[in-house]
This record gives structure tokens, sequence and C-alpha cells, in this order.
């Protein structure tokens, strides 16, 4: 059975939550022992580099990639059911290869029960041949200091199942057991209507996934399961699960995923943040106003609050101060010139800012 460990799914979280993820998976297509660098060996048309911030890139049964020249990805898992060959040949320049992945990437050797994914040198050894992960060595030709290297021949090689990540770590340890369990693609929580927070998140890739606990947090330290969502289990497809928090907490709160495999091990996502205004929506009534408007705040506030009215360069016009049990209150305005104004609404916490046209007849 496929674990979940924790270094590897904390590191997943912070592939997903970048902005603009390339929610995708690039597929290698071209003949056997064919260049990584030849674009038109790969689904996408063009040839997996830094414009692919969080793909999958898949090298798929019974292809060979080779790669030379230097590749550079950020925010990638490089899941090699086939072959993925480093350098082509002794020296330097077009014969070497480097394939420099960030900290948050992750590269994966597949097994299906029957064949091994694998990554290796050229025969040659080349110790120019590196992939490095967050600056970290995890790979290297002409070494024998590689699990399941090929002692004797100066070919290092790895075979699946197999992970490494910026958590693992050099050397015999750059490469742990066990492919990637889990790839997700994007996590996320937002402010929706009524005061509700929507929890959304996507799988790429599901290896004996049991289920997802959405945990939720005002300070990080301390943190509460609030829904718990039964995983797909097994699939290699995009799978799409939502959850609403129908009672967030007023400020912050802090969401984050913990998931399970079906043997209980379990690793968590990075963490997102919805922070909630603690004086809720606030109407002003009539609008436009003649003679006094009514302020109304959503909710009774944590402290005392202040009302001020600025004109359209910013200049202070009414500044009051009421207490927390004052959510209702008027304000005069028949002495207030006509124009566009903004009602600023603050607790010392949370701030909170609204239109207001006064029109006199």
């Amino acid at each position: 059975m496929k674990k979940i460990y924790l270094p590897i799914v904390t590191l997943i979280g912070c592939l997903i939550l970048h902005a603009g993820v390339y929610a995708q998976t690039v597929t290698f297509t071209g003949n056997n022992s064919s260049f990584w660098n030849n674009a038109g060996n790969w689904d996408s048309g063009d040839v997996p580099n830094g414009n692919h911030a969080g793909a999958t890139i898949f090298i798929p049964l019974g292809k060979s990639v080779v790669l030379t020249g230097s590749i550079s990805l950020t925010n990638v898992v490089i899941k090699v059911a086939g072959s993925l060959q480093i350098g082509n040949g002794s020296g330097g320049g077009a014969n070497a290869g480097s394939l420099t992945l960030s900290s948050t990437s992750v590269v994966s050797l597949e097994y299906d029960g029957t064949t091994r994914g694998v990554l290796t040198s050229n025969t040659i050894g080349n110790t120019n041949n590196i992939v490095t992960i967050g600056g970290t060595t995890k790979f290297q030709g002409g070494t024998t200091d590689y699990s399941a290297t090929n002692t004797g021949s100066g070919v290092s090689i790895v075979t699946g199942p197999a992970r490494a990540t910026s958590s693992t770590g050099t050397g015999s340890q750059s490469f742990i057991a066990g492919a990637l369990p889990v790839v997700l693609v994007g996590f996320s929580a937002n402010l929706a209507s009524n005061d509700k927070v929507s929890v959304k998140w996507t799988t790429q890739q599901e290896i004996s996934t049991d289920h997802f606990e959405i945990q939720r947090s005002s300070d990080g330290i301390g943190w509460q399961t609030i829904a718990t969502v039964k995983a797909s289990g097994y699939s290699s497809m995009q799978q799409n699960y939502a959850i609403e928090d129908a009672a967030p907490q007023t400020g912050t709160n802090l969401y984050r995923l913990r998931m399970f495999d079906l043997d209980s091990h379990f690793g968590f996502s990075s963490v997102v943040n919805v922070h909630l205004n603690a004086l809720g929506k606030i109407s002003l009534f009539p609008n436009p106003s003649v003679n006094f408007v009514t302020v109304s705040l959503g909710r009774v506030p944590a402290s005392d609050w202040t009302l001020t009215l600025l004109n359209i360069n910013g200049q202070v016009i009414v500044n009051k101060r009421y207490g927390k049990d004052q959510t209702t209150v008027s304000m005069p305005v028949l002495n207030v010139p006509n124009g566009n104004y903004t009602v600023e609404i603050s607790d010392g916490i949370s701030k909170q800012n609204s239109k207001l046209l006064i029109a006199h007849h």
C-alpha cells in the first residue's frame, strides 16, 4: 500500500497554492530514446520548461526520454512510468544533462505491479548529469551513492516505486519508497454569501486515498475538523471537491486539508486564509439621504466602534464613537453639502466602507 508521508503532502500543498497553477498533465509522446528538448515529443507541442508551473510532467510506460542541456522547472510533479535518462554521453555541453527543480517539485518513479519507472544516467556515467530539487542534489551520474544503483558500471539507476522531494535527503536517501499517492492542483477558501466560506480543492491523481478532513483554526496552532469528505480512492483523472463552512469565526479563519490513505497514514496541505469582518454587512438608509442617514451594523461588534464620514477629498466631516451595544445609529446630514461621501466603520480590528450620496431638495 502506498503511504502518504507528511513532508511530501506538505510540499504538495505548497505546490498547489500558488496563483496561476498550470493544472494540466503534459505527456511525452515521442519514440523510445527521444529527446526531452524536442517540442514535437510532447502532447503540449512545447518543451516543458519554466512556463509550466503547476503541471504534471508524465513519461508513460514504454517511453524512454533523454534529457540533455539545462531544463529548469517550478512547482511540477514529474511522473516516470517509463524511463528518464539524464545526459547522453561524456563531457559537458550538449552531452550533459541537468534538471533543476524548485523546492516545491516532486520526482515520482511509478510501479504498476509489473514494470518499474526508471531514472538513469548515461552509459558513460558523467557526473555533470544531475537532478536537483531546491538546490539539493537528488541524482547524479557516475556515482554509486543511490538506491538501486547499478554498481560497477558507473551508471546511476533508481527504480520505482520511489520519489524525491526537497524533504528527502541526498545520496542513498535521495529517494524514498513509494510513488506519489495524491497530487493536489488546487486548494482555495473564499468568503461566499451570508458570511459562509466556500472551500474547494482539486486532485490530479489519487492512489489509495481514503478521505479528506477540512480543518479550521484562528491561530494556526489549535485546529478543528469541520467536515470529512470521502476521496475517490484511485484516479488518474482530475477530481473536484467542495464543502461550505456555514459558521466561520469572526476575524481570521485558517483552512487546511488533512489527507488520509487507506492505511490511515496522513499528511497536510498548506494553509489558506479567509478574514470575516467582525462588523458584518453595513447598511445605509435612506441612500441618497436628505436630512439624516440610518447606519446599521450586520452584527454586534466585539468592541466600541467609530463612524467616520469623509468627502471625496478624504477630509473628515463627521467622526463619532459608539458603544458596542449600539448597532443602529442615526447620523444628521442636513448641514452637509450635496455630494458623494464615504461612510467608514471601524472597531479597531475590522474596517468597512460604504458609499453615501447626500442630495438635499
